[in-house]
């Protein structure tokens, strides 16, 4: 898919109110159309759209277990070897099976919120040091943004 097509509008406000717990580290599978990646939406044929998209929950709060519609995500991209940046967390299918079938990086400064409706299948969830090196990564953002 090389530029979106529309996305489906929801009927109504309160169909977006769903009960689905989330926790931090799980990857979901989700439309790409969703995902808002600015440094290759704005530039003429930096993006390829593709059906589907991974991410993983970055949020780790009360929020996660409640019928609040948004959940805050990171999407995934596949590792190319020149495409990581600071504050980016390399993922090795070897690590992280079941989650991922490629080398991948978490796209943590592409953070952004999501529906929880948008939420497509659960692939699994991150090894714990994966899980505690994007803990580690979003604390560091968050510090340098302080100072």
């Amino acid at each position: 898919m090389s530029s979106p097509e529309k996305v489906e509008l929801i009927p109504f406000s309160a169909a977006i109110l769903i009960n689905r717990e989330v926790e931090f580290g799980e990857v979901y599978l989700v439309d790409d159309r969703l995902i808002s990646i600015p440094d290759a939406n704005r530039v003429r044929s930096g993006r390829t759209y593709h059906e589907t998209r991974r991410v993983v929950i970055i949020q780790n709060n009360e929020l996660n277990y409640t019928t609040f519609p948004l959940v805050q995500i990171a999407p995934l991209a596949h590792f190319t070897g020149h495409n990581k940046r600071r504050f980016d967390i390399l993922l090795e299918p070897n690590e992280e099976q079941g989650t991922i079938e490629t080398a991948s990086i978490v796209h943590l400064t592409l953070s952004q919120p999501m529906l929880r409706i948008d939420l497509g299948d659960r692939l699994g969830t991150l090894s714990r040091k994966k899980s505690a090196e994007i803990t580690a990564a979003l604390l560091e953002m968050l510090d340098h943004s302080c100072q």
